[in-house]
């Protein structure tokens, strides 16, 4: 279920993707774009506010 996820990331241009030789082996490496960072920061913004209005709900924080 991993690999489906990061061919999104990279298709959606959030994820560079390389890959290197290691002990003779080509390994895949994946790193995060700025497309991907700002993506991230969206997320994560969305999920606060979603976790503080869980809290305000459930007593456990912030009031609504």
């Amino acid at each position: 279920t991993l690999y489906p996820v990061l061919r999104r990331l990279q298709r959606d241009l959030c994820l560079d993707v390389y890959d290197a030789p290691v002990n003779g082996r080509n390994r895949r490496y994946y790193r995060i774009t700025d497309t991907g960072r700002q993506k991230l920061k969206e997320y994560r913004e969305e999920w606060s506010s979603y976790k503080d209005t869980v809290d305000g709900i459930l007593g456990g924080g912030a009031a609504i």
